[in-house]
């Protein structure tokens, strides 16, 4: 029973390997000796991992990693070289075919078995580093060789002249074309980010690297701003993520583009572009997310996303030009889902001035949805006095002596009428008295006969008050028959007029008109 624990749980183990491989988790003493047993035919879970792979699948893996191949031709045959790092038992391509079959296979100088395997010529090699070495023998040249996909650094000699850009269309390799004037080395990279507002904070960079010169290893320096961890790189060139966070690329002429992928370590609201990255400038864009937070960019100036040649689906949002020393902060304005949670509510209310002017009466109608804050409260000058949600009544209650009076609401959906008092009739009235907000606030204003509303101030709209009756055609109409007044009867007639019109304008708009044509009949006889 023992013993079939113990396979139990080596089993298990092995199970969870694809994904607890990549986590480095260490395995139990007790396991130690069944590694072997257990990794049996599925060996590739001891090399390095694709980042965002299927890590069940083994071309998820890359058990075999290729150096700078050497090939040394001429019209008779040639000679290459190429060192490989093994870290698992592995099959490994050498140049050539079936038909240009490679020879004198050397590995770390001793003759090595030299086998067909999935139709190119490959050789099987354990773990560790190994010099491999082979010969062609031809009677005329090939306009072409095969190379193998893995290999991406080559330097090539043919007859004695070094070739200076090797042509290479996918795994064929001409052959035909003579060495040509060196051109120089030349490196230009252009790094575009994109920062998403999430949990953690994500950045995805874009390498564009122009490669001038034959092909060659690059060192980049610090390719990720302090406090982001990489997650996965992807791109057409062979790279790797050093240790000390610098990206080994191997180049060759041309243009190409990588990505990688990193999360926010540690919470931060300030970012910097690297000390010493391996572009002077860089362009940021920032994506946010209103479900998360609203937040905005302050510290760095914007620039059209177009104009920078800001990757297409990057363009939609707003960009900025990160130069040595700069930093980029990120302003919160609210957190979370603060406008999607919000009361949606609207208020439609009439209100009744006592005959004895001692108050108000107030009867409210609100409706809308409630998503949070229960209670529905009124403050002073405002005191609730009964509430009905359709066809039943509410208890009122009251938080403290003179305090704020409420109704406590079960339902999302608010149909509810109330009926408040008012007893300070001189004071300023708040816009709605409740302690909730409002989307939309309306109302009626009922009067004791001989009263007349003069103005509403703090009001979108109040038709019925007399100031906002005057428009800038009555005033101009009650000017000219003020002046004309004047000029035709004197001082006392214009202000009898004057005040005559203040007063009737509003109730017999059309009496200004009247005493305009009399005074012109006046005039003409």
């Amino acid at each position: 029973m023992r013993r079939l624990a113990v396979v139990t749980l080596v089993v298990l183990a092995a199970n969870a390997l694809p994904r607890a491989a990549q986590a480095q988790t260490p395995v139990p003493r007790a396991l130690e000796d069944w590694q072997a047993w257990v990794l049996k035919g599925r060996e590739f879970h001891r090399c390095p991992f694709l980042a965002g792979s299927n890590p069940a699948v083994a071309e998820s893996y890359r058990c075999a990693w290729p150096e700078r191949l050497l090939l040394n031709l001429d019209a008779h045959g040639g000679r290459f070289s190429q060192r490989w790092q093994v870290y698992t038992e592995s099959w490994v391509a050498l140049p050539g075919d079936l038909v240009r079959w490679p020879e004198e296979v050397l590995v770390d100088g001793r003759s090595a078995a030299l086998v067909a395997h999935e139709g190119v010529p490959q050789v099987r090699l354990t773990a560790g580093a190994h010099q491999l070495s082979g010969a062609f023998a031809w009677q005329v040249r090939p306009e072409s060789l095969t190379i193998p996909l893995q290999t991406a650094l080559l330097d090539l000699v043919v007859d004695g002249r070094q070739v200076a850009r090797p042509q290479r269309d996918g795994a064929s390799l001409a052959l035909g074309r003579q060495s040509s004037a060196a051109e120089p080395r030349q490196l230009e990279v252009q790094i575009y980010r994109l920062i998403r507002d999430d949990i953690p904070l994500r950045l995805f960079t874009r390498l564009r690297l122009r490669v001038a010169g034959d092909a060659r290893e690059e060192l980049l320096e610090q390719t990720l701003p302090e406090g982001f961890i990489p997650v996965s790189l992807e791109g057409e060139l062979p790279a790797r993520l050093e240790p000390d966070g610098r990206l080994r690329v191997q180049v060759r002429a041309g243009r190409f583009e990588l990505v990688l992928d990193a999360r926010q370590a540690q919470p931060a609201t300030a970012l910097s572009p690297p000390r010493s990255g391996p572009a002077p400038d860089e362009v940021w864009s920032f994506a946010a997310n209103d479900r998360l937070r609203v937040a905005a960019v302050e510290g760095v100036a914007g620039i059209d996303p177009l104009q920078a040649n800001v990757p297409g689906e990057w363009r939609g949002h707003p960009a900025f030009r990160m130069q040595p020393g700069s930093q980029l902060k990120i302003v919160e304005r609210s957190r979370g889902l603060a406008n999607m949670d919000q009361n949606r509510l609207r208020l439609s209310r009439r209100l009744w001035l006592d005959f004895d002017h001692e108050g108000f009466t107030a009867v409210d109608n609100l409706s809308g949805t409630l998503r949070r804050d229960w209670r529905l409260a009124m403050r002073e000058p405002y005191e609730l006095a009964s509430a009905r949600s359709g066809s039943g009544s509410l208890l009122v209650t009251s938080s403290a002596p003179g305090g704020e009076t409420g109704v406590e609401v079960r339902t999302p959906t608010v149909q509810l009428v109330t009926l408040a008092r008012s007893a300070h009739p001189f004071s300023r009235l708040p816009a709605t008295g409740w302690t909730s907000s409002f989307e939309g606030v309306s109302g009626e204003l009922f009067l004791p006969p001989g009263h007349r509303l003069l103005a509403v101030v703090g009001a979108d709209q109040s038709p019925t008050a007399w100031l906002d009756g005057w428009g800038l055609w009555s005033l101009f109409g009650v000017l000219v028959v003020v002046v004309f007044s004047y000029w035709v009867a004197g001082p006392v007639t214009a202000a009898v007029a004057a005040t005559g019109l203040l007063l009737m304008h509003q109730a017999a708009p059309g009496f200004i008109w009247a005493w305009g044509n009399l005074l012109a009949a006046i005039a003409l006889a």
